[in-house]
């Protein structure tokens, strides 16, 4: 494959994409891969792009199914189509084609439907010309490379990448959170009834000292304002807690995805032909 400038423009751009997209997603269920076997797969992949750039498209087909083994990334299945698209496999091709629509979003229908109505017609041109081809001689050794009629850029150009990402805010945190913005909306709102009843209670009395003469109300007023004194300091504290309680459990979650990593597999077009690219995220 040509590595060109705008090339480089554009697998930087899909990555930056990836990472930024990939973030509020959240993860699929299931057993997660293991470190090592999203560690090996990473090295399948890598294996996988340098044996596409190369030429070498049935490796390219070894390594990358290997990989989606290991993985279950479902970006694999489109890297392996276009590279039984280079071999001029096309009913492959569409097989693993089909099989990524399959898991793609509703976003990507109309371009992978697109692709697919290409595969198919270089598919039926191909039977075509081998129908009408006379039969080769046994001796005569056949060629399995793809025709010139290959695919253009707008051809192989991928669907977005649909990573695999951690969840950013554990339910946890939100039922905290919750916890958090009532108490400290109570704590709030007890306080500042408090305050009222005090002064209220305040106004009704005259004197000072020994000599304080109060209406009747104003005893009332009193013991109300204590009252919501009182819970205003419990929801105060209560809210206090869950922040803290919160903070704690999100760095926690930080801290695991952090030791934990992600790896994102994900095709990306070149000017030449397929290329791909691999986006990690710490």
């Amino acid at each position: 494959m040509r590595s060109t400038p705008a090339w480089r423009s554009r697998v930087l751009s899909t990555l930056v994409a990836v990472a930024v997209a990939g973030a509020a997603m959240p993860s699929p269920a299931g057993a997660e891969p293991s470190a090592e076997d999203i560690e090996r797969a990473r090295e399948l992949y890598e294996n996988g792009v340098s044996l596409f750039e190369e030429g070498s498209y049935q490796g390219a087909v070894l390594a990358f199914q290997r990989a989606y083994e290991l993985s279950e990334d479902n970006n694999l299945l489109y890297n392996i189509a276009l590279a039984y698209d280079r071999l001029g496999e096309f009913e492959r091709a569409i097989e693993y084609l089909d099989r990524y629509r399959a898991l793609a979003p509703k976003s990507e229908r109309a371009e992978l439907e697109r692709r697919k109505k290409s595969l198919v017609k270089r598919l039926e041109k191909q039977q075509e010309t081998e129908a009408g081809a006379p039969e080769p001689d046994d001796d005569e050794p056949t060629d399995d490379a793809p025709t010139d009629d290959e695919p253009t850029d707008d051809e192989i150009t991928p669907p977005p990448a649909s990573p695999r990402d951690d969840r950013q805010f554990p339910p946890a945190a939100g039922a905290l959170l919750g916890t958090a913005v009532v108490g400290l909306g109570l704590g709030i709102g007890f306080g500042v009834s408090s305050l009222r009843h005090s002064r209220s209670a305040e106004q009704g009395c005259t004197g000072a000292g020994d000599d304080l003469y109060c209406l009747s109300s104003s005893g009332d007023d009193l013991r109300r304002g204590r009252t919501h004194g009182i819970v205003a300091d419990v929801s105060f504290a209560v809210g206090a807690a869950a922040t803290v309680g919160m903070v704690i459990v999100l760095a926690l979650a930080a801290r695991k995805r952090k030791r934990s990593g992600d790896t994102a597999l994900v095709p990306v077009p070149a000017r030449a032909g397929g290329g791909l690219a691999l986006a990690r995220r710490f």
